[in-house]
């Protein structure tokens, strides 16, 4: 008499159940490794957005500048910005013309987390 089982075929409970927990072993530790580059890209992604936010705020400010000092602020894309113009050495020479300027732009989100500074000099008129 022959044995049923020699003809068998297919995997045990047992080899599947192995096979799922090494599936599992291996999913689990790429999760941590596939969340730490979604994270970064959402990262770069608010910072590239930012930068624009930032740059276009600055060279706005910078015609600005060539008239005017104070504080500015604003919205944009999701952000809020604020333009610091300001006058260096205010004392010196008086009766110049021209004055130079620092620009700084400052972009934070809606929270009021700070994300990126720039900054520029412009020589303006003197009021």
């Amino acid at each position: 008499m022959t044995s049923d089982r020699q003809h068998e075929h297919g995997f045990s409970l047992l080899e599947v159940l192995v096979a799922f927990a090494l599936t599992a072993l291996f999913f689990s530790a790429l999760l941590p490794a596939a969340v730490s580059s979604i994270d970064r890209l959402v990262d770069t992604r608010l910072r590239s957005s930012a930068l624009a936010v930032a740059r276009s705020t600055l060279e706005r400010h910078a015609v600005i500048a060539r008239f005017e000092e104070g504080v500015f602020d604003g919205h944009q894309g999701g952000f809020a910005w604020r333009a610091f113009i300001s006058r260096l050495n205010p004392a010196a020479e008086p009766s110049s013309l021209l004055a130079l300027r620092q620009i700084r732009v400052e972009v934070s989100t809606a929270d009021a987390q700070p994300i990126i500074t720039l900054s520029t000099y412009q020589l303006g008129e003197t009021r």
